[in-house]
């Protein structure tokens, strides 16, 4: 097993479909739960993450797509998107796209 080191993340690309009307926005909260969160990267290694989700009448987020150079990482990333009750958007269909870029210092 790779020898795992803590790791900075260092960038945070958001965007979405739509406008998001809630305060805090949805992209926010998930992005400060990420940077709270033990992710961790092999040393040497930078990693990608890109996540389209929607979030449902529950809160609850529905990851609709995923790609990554970090299989690892990747299912770190949606195990915590799966444990989050978010805020219900006003526009239930509203799909939020993030790019997340980790880099080990």
């Amino acid at each position: 097993m790779k020898s795992l080191v803590a790791l900075c993340l260092l960038a945070f690309s958001l965007s979405s479909y739509a406008s998001s009307g809630s305060k805090p926005p949805i992209t926010d909260l998930v992005k400060k739960e990420l940077k709270r969160s033990d992710l961790q990267v092999a040393a040497n290694e930078n990693a990608v993450v890109l996540v389209s989700f929607k979030v449902d009448e529950n809160g609850q987020v529905l990851i609709q797509e995923s790609n990554t150079n970090n299989e690892d990482l990747c299912e770190q990333v949606m195990q915590i998107l799966n444990k989050m009750v978010l805020p219900v958007s006003n526009a239930i269909d509203e799909v939020y796209q993030m790019k997340f870029v980790f880099r080990w210092l």
